[in-house]
């Protein structure tokens, strides 16, 4: 019997693995041969042999776990289990790598920080030691921990480091010095017509476990299955359709080679980790893709993470309910992320194009059919309605792989690997994309196609104008000549008032609120609360005397007015909102967006107005007149040092910075001295090591950078600004040198060894500005 399975799934195992700073991969050294087997099950494994044709034959029983056998995995795998469970007390974080990170005889695991995969490194060794196994074949993306954390027994364990340009683990090309993935895929071609089983064998080796390539194998699953419905036998030529076809695949095919898929998906010290979803349909094909949204104090990463595709039915089904496939599509890919992910996700979005789904998905199950209703519940179980959101077609990354893209597109395809260009904003407005569509819950197929033009009942005077004080006026002065006209005894004359201003501005709002909130104030009006899907039942409005819907709050003992208690609500899109906007930001000498909103909030309340106020600004031609930027000079490419692959610590820039006072000793009447540090900064990496100074002399620098080297390293190149010490310290280095030249032996030495020693041009400090960071860094 082959027996249960022990281990983690391969998907699962992958997705880990790109989740830490730190990677690490290495191999069990013959893992079956470590696993004795019962002395009372040995004779099932018994080998006939002998040296010779004329030796006599001799039996032999095998007495440790036989590779090829059915349970040969099973009863290895199982042991390593059992040697994590006995050893969990003992090595605990070892214990979970071993039960959740191997696969087979593979282990791929890894750490946030260097210290931390220096720690687990050697715990993972002594836990295998316990055991009778061994580690080897090591890799890692940092091959300086490797060697810092490895323990070997003997001399002969010391070349269990790969240092190779690219290894293979479970199946993908990994580069672990530039920790990316790569393909390197070969069908061979051997110049005789595809027949239906020489195609399916070549698809077959395109290992793609994550489905990075999806957009371009779901066009060998559509063609496979075009395949099948002409019914041939395996060994026959496709037809010439299929044929042209498959010639353009696998032309397409050598692409692939220059797509490069970052192994990290995470950005160092994530303080909000987000998973976005998006699924999508086309009459061939459904998709779901998940990408991978970390947020830090400085910047934001989203990267691809995983996808799935299914072909579509042979079987004619509408696209409304293949896109209700794809979502349970992406239910299923979501559960599984979230099982396999060792990290805390914030949130959770779920994103689709098809209007007709998300009116399913925001209601309950039981109000449809069979089919539809079975799908709903079960995607409401892991991703409830209030996780989905609208998108628009073409933003839907989704689309590419429900639809297919070509290998020589795919590589430069940025919808595909880092999903919509909104994505990487900090704070996404979810409420424009949370949308319902009350006449999309009917499922059916309309067969007939009409254009219906609206003609508006009457022309709005909000539209005959662009300025809110002249419109005011406007609508003021024709109530005073209504007014006249029902009292001609009783006429007013003169000025507008600002009662009649103050009307007008009701009479205005008043128009726009029935248009744009007409169910909300027939409610009101009837004094019944609002529903609880309303969008602005968070705002606890109400309707006052002149029957305008306000703003609700706390403020009803507050001694100010009535405008600024209770602000009138105004919707966002709406040419009086924006009228009102404007005239503000005219009034107060186009003040900031921020004091805008403040000022305007004394008065209305505009739903989403941080985003109406900034784009009226930024539309403002005087605004964009005084904002006016000239042109910035472009920054010169990096020199070669900063760029070039090297050794930690092996090309460095250094400065000083201070004096600083400290005290030498403890003790009370301790004078203060002054010093000064010298920092050190890596150009590969960026990495600071910093060293005390006494003074600026050459004598102190020396005596910082012998120090220096004692715990980094020789560097080969060091550079620095004109500072005099710095003179003076490559002078000194310089006649130790010139006096030593005479000795061969130290002279060759100093030849191979020596440090070479970079100065800037005098009076040019940005050149230094690697290190200038650095001392701003070490000084805050």
């Amino acid at each position: 019997m082959i027996g249960p399975k022990n281990q983690d799934d391969l998907f699962a195992i992958l997705l880990r693995f790109r989740s830490h700073n730190i990677a690490v991969t290495s191999d069990l050294q013959k893992m079956y041969r470590q696993v004795n087997i019962e002395n009372e099950d040995r004779n099932f494994q018994k080998i006939l042999w002998r040296d010779n044709p004329s030796s006599p034959i001799k039996t032999y029983r095998l007495c440790t776990v036989t590779y090829g056998t059915a349970s040969a995995s099973y009863l290895a795998t199982r042991v390593l289990k059992q040697l994590a469970i006995d050893e969990s007390s003992n090595f605990p974080k070892a214990s979970e790598v071993l039960l959740h990170n191997c696969y087979v005889d593979d282990v791929l695991f890894g750490a946030d920080t260097s210290e931390e995969s220096e720690k687990l490194i050697p715990e993972l060794q002594e836990l295998l030691c316990s055991g009778g196994f061994k580690l080897h074949k090591w890799c890692s993306n940092e091959k300086s921990v490797l060697e810092r954390a490895i323990k070997t027994e003997d001399s002969k364990n010391s070349c269990e480091i790969i240092d190779a340009k690219s290894i293979k683990i479970l199946g993908l090309e990994w580069e672990p010095g530039l920790d990316e993935f790569y393909c390197n895929f070969e069908i061979s071609n051997d110049g005789d017509l595809p027949t239906k089983r020489t195609i399916l064998s070549s698809v077959s080796k395109i290992f793609d476990p994550l489905g990075w390539l999806a957009p371009f194998i779901i066009g060998a699953k559509i063609l496979i299955q075009s395949i099948w419905t002409f019914q041939i036998s395996w060994d026959d030529p496709v037809p010439e359709e299929i044929n042209k076809k498959w010639t353009v695949f696998k032309d397409q095919l050598h692409h692939l080679k220059s797509i490069r898929i970052p192994r990290r998906v995470l950005l160092p010290n994530a303080t909000k980790i987000e998973l976005h979803a998006f699924c999508d349909s086309s009459e061939k094909a459904y998709a779901a893709v998940i990408y991978l949204k970390s947020i830090n104090d400085s910047s934001i990463s989203v990267k691809l993470l995983t996808s799935k595709t299914r072909v579509a039915p042979l079987k004619t089904v509408s696209i409304p309910r293949l896109e209700l496939c794809s979502a349970v599509l992406l239910s299923h890919l979501v559960q599984t992320v979230r099982n396999s992910l060792k990290i805390q996700i914030d949130s959770t979005y779920a994103w689709t194009d098809s209007m007709i789904v998300l009116s399913w998905l925001q209601s309950e199950s039981s109000r449809w059919k069979t089919f539809v209703a079975n799908r709903v519940s079960e995607i409401q179980s892991v991703l409830p309605s209030e996780v989905w959101n609208h998108i628009r077609g073409k933003e839907n990354p989704a689309d590419c792989a429900s639809r297919g893209i070509l290998p020589s597109d795919l590589k430069s395809h940025s919808l595909w690997w880092a999903g919509p260009s909104w994505l990487c904003e900090n704070n996404i407005d979810y409420s424009n994309h949370h949308h319902f569509c009350e006449d999309a819950l009917r499922e059916e197929r309309k067969k007939t196609t009409c254009a219906v033009g609206i003609v508006p009942l009457e022309l709005s005077i909000i539209d005959k104008y662009s300025s809110f004080a002249k419109l005011l006026r406007i609508v003021a002065w024709c109530f005073r000549f209504l007014q006249n006209t029902k009292s001609p005894s009783n006429k007013t004359k003169g000025f507008l008032t600002t009662l009649e201003i103050k009307c007008a501005r009701n009479a205005l709002v008043k128009i726009v609120q029935n248009q744009e909130l007409a169910s909300e104030l027939n409610i009101l009006r009837k004094g019944k609360p609002l529903n609880s899907k309303s969008k602005i039942i968070s705002l606890s409005p109400f309707m006052d005397e002149s029957g305008l819907i306000r703003v609700g709050g706390r403020l009803k003992n507050a001694s100010i007015s009535m405008d600024q208690k209770y602000p009138i609500l105004l919707p966002k899109n709406h040419r009086l909102t924006e009228m009102i906007v404007r005239y503000f930001h005219e009034k107060y000498l186009h003040t900031g967006p921020t004091l805008l909103l403040s000022i305007i909030r004394k008065e209305y309340w505009i739903t989403s107005a941080r985003s109406i106020v900034r784009h009226i600004i930024w539309k403002c031609v005087k605004c964009f007149h005084q904002k006016g930027q000239t042109a910035n000079q472009f920054m010169a490419d990096l020199p070669r040092s900063r760029v070039q692959p090297s050794w930690v610590f092996s090309r460095v820039g250094t400065d000083y910075a201070g004096p600083f006072l400290i005290k030498p000793r403890r003790g009370r009447g301790t004078q203060r001295t002054k010093c000064y540090i010298c920092v050190f900064v890596c150009f590969t990496t960026k990495a600071v090591h910093i060293e005390i100074g006494g003074d600026l002399t050459s004598e102190a620098f020396i005596a910082a950078l012998k120090r220096f080297i004692g715990r980094r390293g020789k560097p080969t190149e060091i550079y620095s600004d004109c500072g005099t010490n710095f003179i003076a310290a490559d002078r000194e280095l310089r006649r130790v040198v010139a006096s030593l030249r005479k000795d061969e032996p130290v002279n060759e030495f100093f030849m191979e060894e020596s440090i070479g020693w970079k100065f800037n041009p005098p009076a040019a400090p940005h050149f230094g500005g690697l290190w200038e960071a650095a001392i701003k860094s070490a000084k805050l």
